[in-house]
């Protein structure tokens, strides 16, 4: 997993200086460890040319929102 843009849209999403930030921050790195597939999908996806790229840098929450779908699926009991 390309661990430079997951470390690029926890960055840019949550302020790690302020401890409650710092902890969303563990919190949305511990569910791409926990769906690396899912992930690596997601990141040739974004990988595929240039402007995808730049839609990720423009709007890194793209991914991050996508984490949070697999917890809620995963609290509703849904196959993820």
């Amino acid at each position: 997993m390309e661990k430079n843009i997951l470390e690029y849209v926890g960055k840019s999403l949550y302020q790690t200086h302020i401890l409650k930030e710092m902890k969303r921050y563990v919190v949305f790195r511990a569910r791409c460890a926990m769906h690396s597939n899912s992930i690596e999908g997601l990141l040739k996806f974004f990988d595929a040319n240039s402007n995808r790229q730049a839609w990720l840098q423009g709007a890194p929450a793209l991914l991050e929102q996508t984490t949070r779908a697999f917890f809620i699926k995963a609290q509703l009991g849904m196959n993820v």
